[in-house]
Formats: structure tokens, sequence, C-alpha cells
């Protein structure tokens, strides 16, 4: 029978040593045909300015993008054994979170896996007392290689349905067309019904509590957020501060002429607007003012339209013209761009829809058919939820204060999902 440290040995020898060099990998990079090198022998491998060349185990032809060899992409699964089976060589590492002055007289016993750090003790118990931080993946450095690799592959539960509703109404003319949604601050859901001009709200559990038509009864309502005691809302062009009761506040044109401007908010300190073909973000204050405009430096987009904010104030956006995601900061810092992701091993192109962010920063993306989940840096974690969960054509989606996920599917369904967050 194999001991621990024997199949600690297996593992590095059979999968985590480039087939080039025959080293430990080096920001290991996966070819289509998933045969894996290291970034610095394939440079070596293929010469300067070549654009096609065959994997050297299997002959697949690869064809490299306009970035080349750093383009394709790196193979996080082997990264994170790398991190966990190598723990006994971190041992002897000092904390790199204490200030300087201290750092060389206090040795790490963990690392964060997920920022990454090494830590001592203290920084520790900072590190998992900071609610943004409960979910990351934190090992003790004295852990054997097999206890680690338990961490990083811990079991995930998957969400479970908590309950479905149909939003149609009586006074209903049309099927529900449902494109836009979030919290109110008592924990029921408001929903944009575009085909019947109406805002609904329903507790979390499906009951009807109330609706309200747009201010102008000519035009279709897109988006809605909740900001502070007041609701938001755009509409044809236009955007709509209203109290809880649909009473009109502040009405604002809006950049641009697109078909829809997706809406949410940041805390309760602003409103943020995305504006489509412009890929450009407005933001605006509840007085109506607009207070800045965020454009992520050196992208070159093509159609913005869900977005989302985390609680460090960072922009998340479906680019539904390039089929990514787009991660940015307020002052226009690109942090990633997604449009792929590996899905039991296999790359598959990236086709995001709607975006949300739970109370620890984590992202969620809804796709044709499935919601699929990243960590707050833009890291594709795994597939949350599919067909065989009742997701259909999923839409906009929200997560609440409760670790309910609220899915809006085109056929004027409601689901609501309860996570388990790791």
């Amino acid at each position: 029978m194999a001991t621990s440290s024997s199949f600690a040995e297996i593992i590095k020898k059979d999968f985590l040593n480039c087939k080039l060099c025959f080293e430990k990998y080096y920001n290991p990079k996966a070819l289509p045909c998933l045969h894996t090198y290291c970034e610095e022998c394939l440079r070596k491998l293929v010469p300067h300015k070549t654009k096609v060349f065959q994997c050297p185990e299997c002959r697949e032809e690869v064809i490299l993008s306009k970035g080349g060899i750093s383009n394709l992409r790196t193979n996080f699964y082997i990264n994170d054994l790398l991190n966990a089976l190598q723990l006994n060589e971190k041992i002897d590492k000092m904390c790199n979170v204490c200030p300087p002055k201290w750092r060389h007289d206090r040795p790490a016993v963990t690392e964060c896996l997920d920022c990454p750090s090494f830590m001592c003790q203290l920084c520790t118990n900072k590190h998992l007392s900071t609610l943004s931080q409960h979910h990351h993946r934190v090992l003790m450095l004295s852990a054997t290689s097999c206890d680690a690799l338990k961490l990083v592959t811990k079991v995930w539960q998957r969400p479970t349905l908590r309950c479905s509703f149909n939003t149609e109404l009586h006074r209903d003319s049309y099927t529900p067309k449902l494109t836009g949604v979030s919290m109110l601050r008592k924990g029921d859901i408001i929903l944009v019904d575009e085909a019947n001009g109406t805002l609904k709200s329903y507790s979390i559990d499906g009951s009807f509590r109330m609706w309200f038509s747009v201010a102008d009864t000519d035009k279709d309502p897109c988006s809605v957020t909740v900001c502070g005691d007041q609701i938001a809302y755009s509409a044809d062009g236009q955007l709509y501060i209203v109290e809880l009761n649909g009473d009109l506040v502040k009405q604002l044109l809006l950049k641009g002429s697109e078909p829809s401007y997706p809406i949410t908010a940041y805390k309760d300190e602003y409103l943020v607007v995305s504006e489509g073909t412009l890929c450009s973000l407005s933001l605006y204050n509840l007085d109506g003012q607009a207070i800045d405009r965020v454009k992520p430096r050196g992208y070159q987009g093509n159609r913005f339209l869900f977005v989302a904010v985390s609680s460090q104030e960072n922009f998340i956006v479906s680019d539904v013209g390039k089929k990514c995601l787009v991660i940015f900061t307020r002052s226009g810092d690109v942090l990633r761009v997604c449009d792929e992701i590996l899905m039991q091993g296999v790359p598959r192109c990236l086709n995001p829809f709607g975006v949300c962010v739970d109370k620890y920063d984590n992202i969620y993306v809804s796709e044709p058919g499935c919601i699929i989940s990243f960590s707050p840096t833009g890291i594709f974690k795994r597939e949350m939820l599919a067909a065989k969960d009742g997701i259909k054509k999923p839409r906009a989606i929200t997560v609440d204060e409760d670790d309910n996920l609220i899915v809006t599917q085109t056929d004027g369904e409601v689901y609501v999902y309860e996570l388990f967050l790791d």
C-alpha cells in the first residue's frame, strides 16, 4: 500500500514535471490538446513569430493568437497541485503580511492559496476574521501533502432549489419578460418585466408583494437596482430614481443611444450604468448627478451588458460582443479578461450574460443553460447550476445577504437556490 509520501512522489513525477525540461512546471501553459508545458520551454521550442506549431507529444496543430505563447491559458489545476504538494519546502518562509520591520521575526505558519501570501499566526487570525476572506483556502505549512491535496480538492456542495415561481399576473397583457432583478432592504425580490412595462416585487419564497408601472408608460424598462431607500431603473435611454412605492424622484437622460442600459449600485453610495457599445460605465449619485465615468484602459471592447461591483469597488462586466468577462478598477486598471474556461479539463469559450457577486465577492455568471462561478479575482471555479437543476435560459441574476441565488429566466419564471459558500 502506498504511503502518503510515496503517493506525493508519484504525483510530482507523473503530473508535475514538464515533459520538455523534465523539471517541475514553471508557469504551466496548456495547449488545446490539454498537454501542458512550461511557458519558457514552449518559447524555446517555437521559433519567434511562428503562428502554427505541433504539440510535442500528440502532434496536434496549435494556432497561436496575437499574444503568442503568453496568451495560452495557464493550467491553474497544475498550479494548485504544485501549491498543495510542496508545502514542506515552504516551512521556513517568513510572514509577508506583517509590516516590514516585523517580518524577519515572525515565521509563517500558514499559506493562503487565494491571495497568495504566507502568514504568521497573528496575521492568519486577522485574515480569516475579515468577512471578504472567510472563503479563502488557508493551509497550515506543517500539513502533510495529502492533507493539503484534500483541502485543494475539497468536496463542494451543489446549490439546492429553495423555490420557483411564475411572475405572470392577471393584469398582464403579455407573457412576462424578466430583464432585471435586485433585492429590497426587507429581503424581497424586485423584478423588471419589460414586456408589461412594470416592476414587480415578491418575497424570497415567491409570494407576490406589489407592482407598479414605469413613470412613462410608453417606455420599456430594462434593469433595476436598489440604492439606499430608493429604487433605480433604466428604460429607453433614461434613468429613473423612485421611492419604494414607485413615486418618481428623479429622471435623467443617459449617454449614447443603446437599446438597453443594465444598472447596479455600489453600496448606498452611487449607481452604475453600463453603456453598451461605448464600453464604459457612468456613475451617478442619488441626486442624478454624474460623478464619474470609468472605461477600462487598453481594453478594446465590443458591447458591455450586465454589470456588478464588488465590495472592493472592482467592476465586473459581461462584454457580450466579445463573449468575455472584464474585471477592472474604479481607476480603469484591467485586472482580468476571461474569455475561456476549463470544464472537466476541456477548454470552452465563455458566453457570459448576467453577472452578480455575493457578500464574499465571489462572481456568478449566467450563460445559456447554466450558471458558473469565479473567484473574486476572476479565476474560474466551477459550474454551479445546469439544466438538471432547472436552468433553461437564465438572464439577470443576484445573490441576497442570506446566500440565496435568484435566477430570472426568459419564460417569466424565477428560481431561488440556496448557496453553500466555500
